[in-house]
């Protein structure tokens, strides 16, 4: 499934993990979205936060850029 949309009803769930998901993402904003789109509760994100040789990693985040993300995506 595409973490960027997501096929489950609103509120599907108590918990969403997303763990090294984000830095792969063209849009992890969607993603975001659509997470807590679909939770009740909590959303647990986990990213790469330092440089690497990865090819496939198209972002690295900041803590406030993951606050800022989880605001818009209220």
């Amino acid at each position: 499934m595409d973490a960027q949309r997501p096929a489950f009803a609103a509120r599907s769930f108590d918990v969403v993990t997303m763990l090294k998901v984000l830095q792969h993402l063209k849009n992890p904003q969607s993603a975001s979205c659509g997470a807590v789109a679909v939770v009740r509760r909590f959303v647990s994100i986990s990213v790469r936060s330092v440089p690497d040789e990865n090819p496939e990693h198209l972002h690295l985040f900041t803590a406030d850029q993951l606050r800022d993300m989880a605001a818009v995506a209220e």
